[in-house]
């Protein structure tokens, strides 16, 4: 199949690469993001007003390995046209509370070197309400896999950091088309992810939302929600001293083993890494193809391996 231009977003996408070389996707002006809100129209949401200048929304890497803004309203005809027959995977990033920053375009150059078919990001703002950000995210993947059903088992998600919960929450609202083909239809790699939460503050009763997701962020998650069947899920852990986001408040640990997606494999990854550079390890194992092994078998070496129930 040829491969067209990018179309999500074509109308905006002078404005959002302009937005990008600005650097409001970097954590160090995102802080502007929250000023507007309070300056705008309560009917816009945070998600909304950070899509207008490209902090937020899906977006798909070209040859350059440059962003380039995607539009979820584009027809499933021009979607499919950006991501070839080919049968090689498709990547989908979802980057931490701070956004892409230097380790994502890492993550980008290293991937980009195993030649998959396509690679998307999807960009979230911690000021939004858990929620909708979750559905956000479900809407992308789900059209990704109604447009371009070639991509069916060859779709990998991976989220790192705070980009964990994101998943986390939006995983049961995926709608996954039928299917004709056993297997998972997609995979999804959690990484360095505090999937428990960085605080002891008690979460809302029923699972229900805060007002703003970096809130939810900030309690004591005990559980998450089921995902579908069609989806196969792998948590790799990291630990403190390392990975200084895993250090212990009192006696609550951010990486709880038992906290995390039903059904989904708790993997430790070597000790060393900090949090960036657990992604980087992550990247070169999506390059080299032994990804796969996290979900197939236990790694030689003794590697910590366990499985969350599914409820």
């Amino acid at each position: 199949m040829k491969q067209e231009p990018a179309t999500w977003g074509e109308s905006h996408q002078h404005e959002n690469e302009k937005s990008r070389h600005a650097g409001l996707r970097n954590a160090n002006q995102l802080w502007l993001l929250p000023m507007l809100c309070l300056c705008s129209c309560a009917s816009l949401s945070p998600m909304q007003l950070a899509r207008d200048v490209g902090a937020a929304g899906w977006f798909q890497a070209d040859g350059s390995l440059r962003w380039r803004a995607l539009d979820r309203h584009a027809s499933c005809d021009r979607l499919g046209a950006n991501i070839p027959d080919d049968e090689g995977n498709v990547v989908i990033v979802v980057p931490g509370v701070k956004g892409d920053g230097d380790e994502i375009a890492s993550l980008l150059a290293t991937v980009s070197t195993a030649k998959p078919s396509a690679v998307f990001l999807f960009r979230w703002v911690p000021w939004d309400e858990r929620d909708r950000v979750a559905q956000d995210f479900a809407v992308g993947v789900s059209r990704l896999l109604e447009c371009a059903p070639w991509i069916d088992g060859h779709l990998l998600v991976v989220a790192h950091s705070a980009g964990g919960l994101v998943v986390g929450y939006g995983a049961t609202r995926l709608d996954i088309p039928n299917r004709v083909r056993n297997g998972p239809a997609l995979y999804a790699l959690t990484v360095a992810a505090p999937l428990a939460g960085v605080n002891v503050r008690p979460s809302l009763p029923n699972g229900e939302a805060r007002e703003r997701f970096m809130l939810d962020f900030a309690t004591d998650i005990t559980s998450y929600p089921v995902a579908p069947a069609a989806m196969s899920i792998v948590h790799l852990r990291t630990r403190f001293p390392s990975d200084v986001v895993m250090k212990p408040v009192g006696t609550h640990s951010p990486n709880d083993v038992n906290v995390g997606i039903p059904g989904a494999r708790q993997v430790d990854l070597p000790g060393n890494l900090t949090h960036c550079g657990a992604l980087q390890f992550v990247a070169g194992r999506i390059a080299d193809g032994t990804w796969l092994e996290w979900f197939t078998e236990d790694e030689a070496g003794g590697a910590a391996s366990s499985s969350l129930q599914r409820r």
